[in-house]
């Protein structure tokens, strides 16, 4: 995996984004509370989202850059307060790029016992031999620099920390390690609670085994293993998300009265407005076709495709399938291109005029071409899909 000083900055918004959902699908939420970051790759700070926003419910647009010190340098919306715990710990940690704060409930639970992490399981090991630190100053939030300081201290070069009456903190030297470091830790504390719930442990991993099964059970290939499957899951629990309806305008309504006729299709992010008697250009890219409309409304499908491309990448780059990974990143760039432009407050179809219809028509702007066309299938990024009437999937 590049380093984040080798990535771009779109690309490091987007892995900060997938961290979030990713750690929101591992069950790491609290409602609104916790949170995660990625250092900028032009070193002016790092990338988290703003305040207010669970962990699922976050997409590029939510994401804020701010300084070490806490300076909001690019976004919208607030900062959360324990921005400290980040901005000290890249300060004091240069190896590391991720760093997480959540409120697991078992890592509370099992600080509050006073009692020492033991590696019951394969996750233990990863927080054992030393035992995992504990930041012991206050159970309160971590808001100015002084606790900051205190907490990186404390975290010191381990990978992750216990905050008694808080949660935990985990960092990664790759946003891969720095979330599957969160999840590993809570799931060790569950673990042990188990079972000092059922008596008292006798076995765990010694210091020589723990090491051993660091290397062979946690090495870097395996945690990016299990940080795949969360972005796979994250991604699967959002194409799962019951489709919302899309409200029509007056205005679109009287478009489609107009011009129902030359409608041909209705998509899951789109219209095509292919004559009836014309044979279909681009059967399997309808997004580089001159017949096909979208509108800033299909924003988060496209966002939602935009990420299954990348894991498709991902995947035929693992498996040696260099013409295919090429082929989907070709598409994926078009399709970066397009979310790019509609992301463009001022975006409206007469800037992505599609058809003129032989008569100068263009859609209204931001319209909608279909409230009323019957569900069609067709095939979209290779995958035969269908749509119900005005409807398309977004959280």
């Amino acid at each position: 995996m590049a380093l984040i000083e080798d990535r771009d900055v779109d690309d490091v918004v987007r892995l900060a984004v997938e961290a979030n959902q990713a750690l929101g699908a591992a069950g790491q939420g609290d409602l609104v509370w916790g949170h995660v970051s990625v250092r900028d790759p032009r070193g002016r700070g790092f990338w988290m989202k703003a305040s207010g926003l669970g962990f699922e419910e976050v997409d590029a647009s939510r994401m804020l850059l701010l300084g070490l010190d806490g300076e909001v340098l690019s976004g919208t919306g607030s900062r959360h307060i324990e921005f400290p715990i980040h901005g000290e710990i890249y300060r004091m940690r240069p190896d590391v790029e991720c760093v997480v704060h959540t409120h697991s409930a078992a890592a509370n639970a099992l600080a509050s016992l006073g009692v020492p992490l033991r590696a019951l399981s394969h996750e233990g090991v990863l927080f054992t031999h030393p035992d995992v630190p504990r930041f012991l100053r206050t159970g309160g939030l971590v808001k100015t620099k002084d606790l900051g300081v205190g907490l990186a201290t404390t975290l010191g070069d381990a990978r992750a920390c216990l905050m008694p009456r808080h949660g935990l903190v985990a960092v990664g030297e790759s946003v891969a390690t720095g979330v599957m470091a969160a999840v590993l830790l809570d799931k060790a504390c569950r673990v042990q609670l188990a079972a000092m719930a059922a008596g008292e442990p006798i076995s765990w991993s010694d210091e020589a085994e723990a090491a051993s099964k660091r290397d062979e059970i946690w090495n870097p290939p395996l945690l990016e293993s299990g940080w795949q499957y969360l972005r796979r899951k994250a991604l699967a629990a959002e194409v799962a998300a019951e489709p919302a309806a899309i409200e029509t305008s007056p205005s679109e309504l009287e478009w489609i009265g107009e011009n129902s006729g030359r409608i041909r299709t209705s998509l899951p992010n789109g219209y095509c407005v292919r004559p009836p008697d014309e044979a279909c250009p681009k059967p399997d890219d309808c997004l580089a076709c001159s017949h096909f409309f979208t509108g800033g409304r299909f924003l988060p499908v496209h966002r939602q495709q935009a990420r299954t491309i990348d894991l498709l990448i991902a995947r035929a780059e693992a498996e040696g399938l260099a013409a295919v990974a090429n082929s989907h990143r070709r598409r994926g760039e078009r399709l970066k291109a397009l979310i790019r432009s509609l992301e463009e407050p001022t975006c409206t179809a007469t800037k992505h005029p599609v058809d003129r219809f032989g008569d100068g028509s263009h859609l209204p702007g931001g319209a909608l071409r279909s409230a009323g066309v019957k569900a069609a299938r067709r095939t979209v990024d290779g995958q035969q899909v269908s749509t119900p009437n005005g409807a398309s999937s977004s959280r």
